[in-house]
């Protein structure tokens, strides 16, 4: 229960931010979704799917840094 108020409040912080760079500059973003190793196909198959494209790029982004954070925390 807790993870998930703060998996939305962190949601919640980033989505404004990611909403600003695809507005400003949609060129970073694809960088960062490169460098963060989350594929635009993904993107914007999730954007198809239901989402708005800031909606996915921030859901995914948070997705892989959480996988990589139990990936760690496993292999350690």
């Amino acid at each position: 229960e807790q993870a998930e108020e703060t998996y939305h409040t962190l949601y919640a912080q980033v989505l404004p931010w990611v909403r600003e760079q695809i507005d400003r500059r949609g060129e970073r973003i694809s960088a960062l979704l490169y460098r963060i190793d989350v594929s635009e196909a993904l993107v914007r198959q999730a954007a198809a799917e239901s989402e708005s494209w800031p909606e996915a790029v921030t859901r995914l982004m948070l997705w892989r840094e959480l996988q990589k954070v139990v990936i760690r925390h496993l292999y350690r």
